[in-house]
Order: C-alpha cells, then structure tokens, then sequence
C-alpha cells in the first residue's frame, strides 16, 4: 500500500493548508491572500503548483481569483451541526435530526442479503435476506450526511420512500415499535470511493462513523444503521455532569 503521506499531492496539501487557515481565520472573508510569490518562498514549491492550489479553492468556493488583482477570501462560515452525546434519547435525535434546513434524500430501497456484520447485528443467519435503505441529508443543497439502514424485512416491507421524507427513521421505527435503546458506535475514518461519491467530497477526506442498533423493549434487534458524517461538518457536543 502506498504510503498516504506520499500519495497526496504537493498542491492539495497546500491547499488544504490555506484552507484551513481561512476556516481558522488567520485569513478574514473579503480580505485578499498573500501572493503567490509569497506563497511559494513559504512552501518551497514551485508557482505551478501554488496556482493548481490557488484553483482548487476557487472551485470549492472559498476563495476568487481576479484577473491582475488579488486573490479574494469569499468563504463564509457555516457552524458545524452539533450531535449531543447525551443518555436521553429524544435529545440526541432532535439534535441529530432538526436542524433548520435538513432535506432528506432517499437514493435507494432493496431487499439484498444480509453480510455477517449485518446478520450478526440483527440476530439473522448469513444471507438472510434483509430490507436496506440508502439516503442523504442536506442543509441548503449541500450533503452533510449518507445514511444505510438495514432491517428485518417483515417489519419494513410495507414502507416505501416517502415515509422517510417528512419524518426521521427514528420517527418511522418509533411510530411501529417501542424502543427501549439506542445502543451507538462511533469511529474516525476516511471516506471511501461509495462514501465520497455520495457526499461530495474527495476520496481520503475525514468522516465521523457511526453505527446505530435500535433495539425493541423485547430486547430484540430491529434495525440497524451505518452513518457517515462529513468531519468538516458535523461535531459531536457533550456536557458531563459531576
């Protein structure tokens, strides 16, 4: 496997470092950037790759480039979406689940067979079939989330695309079933070909993962989810009493 540290390349790690600086705000909206020429004596790197740098963050919309003048900052910050960690199950899905501007999207609804994290998490046997349902979730057009849930299918055949679109999967599960817990996983990862696809952004990007078992007061397994997060999006806020 190739070293990640020597696969990226010289201008995306530029740019991903004035990036960051503009999201920290060492650099303001409307303020111009340094030159290029100043940019390249700092970096050591050739002005051809300070200029494919300088293009990325023109096409991602952070910065804009004038003709013989200098490189304006256009990128306004948008607070990242707070999850709160909390024991109390309404307060986590609302701070999930209602934030002003959310659309949901579903991609897709299929009946496949269950692989064995699957069948393991649902108390199924390998290649059981199982119900799964692909979704995204933006906020003013742009995908923060990509959602998979699986569940035993004689608890969602009769579902369709449309029940998701106003109400939340955790509404859907709590209009059939009386939940008794949540019981959730979280992960660092990066994003792969299907997850970068899906949300837009670049193949090696950060990603929070999570994974989600909603379990019945029967104590058996009904659904199960893979979420993954945007990492420049999404943080996760806890408050722990004493």
């Amino acid at each position: 496997m190739i070293k990640k540290d020597i696969a990226i390349s010289q201008y995306f790690r530029v740019a991903e470092t004035i990036a960051g600086r503009i999201k920290a705000k060492e650099y303001e909206y409307g303020d111009s950037l340094p030159s290029e020429r100043e940019f390249q004596d700092e970096f050591g790197v050739s002005r051809i790759t300070i200029r494919k740098a300088l293009d990325m963050l023109a096409q991602e919309g952070i910065i804009k480039k004038h003709s013989g003048k200098a490189t304006e900052i256009i990128y306004k910050e948008n607070p990242p979406v707070a999850i709160v960690v909390t024991g109390d199950f309404k307060n986590w899905s609302l701070s999930a689940l209602g934030t002003k501007g959310l659309k949901i999207k579903v991609l897709e609804i299929k009946t496949i067979p269950s692989t064995p994290n699957i069948a393991e998490a649902l108390v199924l046997n390998k290649n059981d079939p199982v119900w799964r349902m692909k979704r995204i979730k933006t906020i003013d057009g742009k995908a923060f989330s990509y959602h998979i849930n699986y569940g035993v299918p004689k608890y969602f055949q009769n579902l369709n695309a449309s029940d998701f679109l106003e109400t939340s999967f955790v509404g859907v599960l709590q209009s059939i079933f009386d939940l008794e817990r949540m019981e959730q996983r979280v992960a660092a990862t990066i994003a792969d070909i299907d997850v970068s696809r899906a949300l837009g952004i670049e193949f090696g990007d950060p990603v929070f993962y999570v994974e989600n078992i909603y379990v019945s007061e029967r104590n058996a397994p009904i659904a199960f989810t893979h979420v993954y997060y945007r990492g420049d999006k999404y943080i996760y806020q806890a408050t722990i009493p004493f």
